[in-house]
């Protein structure tokens, strides 16, 4: 199965396993793990009529929206795997796809500029300035910003 939504696409693999007393109610249930290049990047308990996404505490938002993107067009495939399983005793599946959705399913960790590492630093804002902050750009504005700067006037 191939799903291509934009230009940029990554490959990525479900695996659904499951052990004998995996249970939602009277159905069973799988562990759906969701892989790309960069390792795993999300993870579900999977019926076969459900699925029911496990949200991890490190997540942030941005990583939260990611994988319900992901998990979106997949949804159908899924159900019907777990289905399939469920109906043939099996405790293990792989379904693969092509998604776009590169930016979501890159590896996580200290962000790079240029394969120039970053390096964090903390600046102490008013509540009303942090939401300023966030409406100008936040990071990349500030950066932006200090390379604009010409120290010669300055100093």
């Amino acid at each position: 199965m191939t799903i291509t939504l934009k230009k940029n696409s990554v490959d990525v693999r479900v695996e659904l396993r499951r052990n004998d007393t995996d249970f939602i109610g009277d159905d069973r249930a799988y562990y759906a793990y969701f892989f790309s290049k960069a390792g795993c990047f999300g993870s579900a308990k999977v019926t076969e009529k459900e699925i029911f996404p496990i949200d991890c505490e490190s997540f942030t938002t941005k990583e939260r929206e990611n994988f319900k993107d992901a998990l979106a067009p997949l949804q159908p495939d899924i159900l019907k795997l777990a289905s399939f399983l469920n109906k043939e005793n099996e405790n293990k599946g792989d379904l693969e796809s092509t998604l776009d959705l590169q930016w979501a399913l890159a590896k996580r960790g200290r962000p790079s500029l240029d394969d120039k590492p970053l390096i964090r630093t903390t600046i102490l804002l008013t509540e009303e300035d942090k939401e300023k902050f966030k409406i100008l750009g936040g990071s990349s504005w500030i950066r932006n910003q200090i390379r604009m700067a010409r120290l010669g006037e300055i100093q």
